[in-house]
């Protein structure tokens, strides 16, 4: 399906007026006059308790429905709902509509637009309605093709506090190389893990490596209206870094696109942008473990194939919602910032060599689990440390039967691959010592 911008600018004309504007080359083209207020729709409770809604496996709310609906018919009434509704008519062509918020309108930019709904559908539902946000004073850009190896860098953050719930980082980790093996089978692609996510060991990976792609699967957080990633300690203690110093060092280093595997990540994916990240996918709300692992995997594998990031987005969107035991609500939760929806195009990546792919893995009999590990974490930190340390070669795991020494050996292995020439692993069993 070929795509058609259609820019839409939202600005204030008070505290409660405000005017949405088609442009076309920066001018508008038709508008519409709306008023809203927060006390009207009781906007402010009703969204806490979507919410709440969202982070519960199963939920009977309609209020995003109900509040898309009216949305929609406050904004797209008028001179710019006929044009609207033109525009979509007009050549069977998809619409890739960017929403772009004013500095005189940033409470607008708060509310879920995501869930614009038409009474038919919701509009991010379909693959004909792309919808994405812009800052204000920005413009879609044009990245260069690329044609070198895709890189991607994926930040797993457990911290063992409280504050943190337990989250599947090893089911995400399996899921995202399941959707992006095609493009590992083509030597297109490289993915990195990082050995832990402390902010020095984040760093030193992207001073070592120029990456496409940075994946951030974690916790986030706001407080007293500022946002925060939880990163971890050298101890694994929660360190909670503030959106500011995150966007410092993910900014000018060529990352084309970012995905905040995070709660209450909205406001970091705008500054992102700003500082001129193409791309950034973020969550607004709070979302279910199992719905992140769930978008990634949909998300990542829709890339692989070749669509546009938007396109992708809608794909992992309906993917969410029509998963089994799905709430129905969280696929509004992922929010976009866009500059340029084919920044990753993979059309003209030549392949790299084999040997920098196929690498000695020799474990013998020892059985290798490849999904569903959880736990052993801080074991499996220690060894990784101990091994990059440049002292040590050779690791024993030893113990009674039954505790997971072979599955964590081999787990050790497959994550430490791309730092050795290749692996040796043999598996000892006790003998009985002749009379």
């Amino acid at each position: 399906m070929a795509y058609r911008d259609l820019d839409i600018r939202l600005s204030s004309e008070s505290k409660h007026h405000f005017v949405a504007s088609a442009l076309e080359d920066g001018k508008p083209v038709a508008s519409n006059s709306f008023e809203l207020r927060s006390d009207e729709l009781k906007v402010i409770e009703r969204l806490k308790e979507l919410e709440t809604a969202a982070e519960k496996p199963e939920s009977q709310v309609t209020f995003h429905r109900d509040f898309g609906q009216e949305l929609y018919g406050k904004v797209f009434a008028g001179e710019l709902g006929s044009y609207f509704q033109k525009q979509l008519d007009s050549n069977g062509d998809g619409l890739r509509i960017s929403l772009q918020f004013d500095d005189d309108s940033q409470w607008l930019s708060t509310l879920p637009w995501e869930f614009l709904h038409d009474g038919e559908d919701f509009l991010v539902a379909r693959r004909k309605t792309l919808i994405s946000r812009m800052p204000s004073k920005m413009n879609r850009v044009q990245s260069a093709p690329l044609e070198s190896v895709l890189r991607m860098l994926v930040i797993v953050s457990a911290p063992q506090d409280p504050s943190c719930a337990p989250l599947d980082t090893e089911k995400e980790r399996d899921r995202i190389l399941q959707a992006v093996d095609k493009l590992y089978v083509q030597q297109k692609l490289e993915v990195d893990f990082t050995d832990d996510a402390t902010f020095e060991t984040i760093q030193s990976y992207l001073n070592e490596k120029d990456y496409h792609i940075v994946h951030f699967t974690g916790h986030g957080n706001e407080v007293d209206g500022e946002g925060y990633l939880a990163l971890e300690n050298e101890n694994l203690t929660v360190n909670m870094v503030g959106n500011q110093a995150i966007a410092d060092l993910f900014a000018e280093r060529g990352i084309r696109l970012v995905v905040l595997s995070a709660c209450k990540s909205a406001d970091l994916a705008g500054r992102l942008v700003r500082k001129g990240v193409p791309a950034v996918v973020a969550m607004q709300y709070s979302i279910l473990d199992t719905s992140a692992t769930g978008f990634a995997f949909a998300f990542y594998q829709s890339l692989a194939s070749g669509r546009a990031i938007d396109l992708s987005l809608t794909e992992a969107r309906l993917a969410m919602r029509n998963a089994k035991g799905s709430n129905k609500i969280d696929f509004a939760t992922p929010v976009l910032y866009l500059l340029d929806p084919d920044c990753l195009h993979t059309g003209r990546i030549k392949p790299v060599s084999v040997d920098l792919f196929q690498k000695p893995v020799m474990l013998g009999d020892i059985q290798v689990m490849r999904e569903g590990f959880v736990g052993r974490q801080k074991e499996l930190r220690f060894l990784q440390k101990t091994l990059l340390s440049g002292s040590k070669r050779a690791v024993i795991v030893h113990g009674w039967g039954g505790i997971g020494k072979t599955v964590m050996a081999s787990r050790l292995a497959l994550r430490m691959t791309r730092h050795f020439e290749g692996f040796f692993g043999h598996k000892c069993h006790a003998q009985t010592r002749p009379e």
